[in-house]
């Protein structure tokens, strides 16, 4: 029988995370108005620093599509994303994640969608004045 650490090193052995992935992360414990448990991310570091760390930079997603600001993006739900419902890409709470709170691929951002989400984390960033 493997124990937990094993088991986490096999994991990161053989996950293969990649940006512009969306992939199921366990965000808990949270603090305050934190978004919570397990659900999609789209991963926004490097693939080549994803390989050689512990950790992901991620952007949660809610199914929750209301109250949407101009920075949030909305995304439909399609086959290439693998998401089961429109979602807004929470870019205010972009964090950076433990690899061990990885659940499982559920897709890929679709190429505008990566571009927009990425205009919108400059401005979220104070590095770009609109998008």
């Amino acid at each position: 029988m493997l124990n937990g650490l094993m088991l986490v090193f096999l994991m990161g052995l053989t996950m293969k995370i990649e940006y512009g992935d969306i992939v199921t992360m366990d965000l808990n414990p949270t603090r305050g108005a934190e978004i919570a448990k397990a659900r999609p991310c789209i991963v926004v570091s490097r693939t080549s620093i994803i390989r050689h760390s512990k950790y992901a930079i991620v952007v949660p997603l809610t199914s929750n599509t209301e109250r949407a600001t101009s920075y949030h993006l909305v995304i439909r739900a399609s086959h290439w994303n693998g998401l089961a419902k429109d979602s807004k890409a929470l870019v205010e709470q972009i964090r950076s994640l433990d690899k061990i709170r990885y659940v499982k691929k559920v897709g890929s951002l679709e190429p505008l969608y990566l571009q927009e989400l990425e205009k919108r984390i400059l401005f979220v960033l104070n590095q770009r004045e609109t998008f």
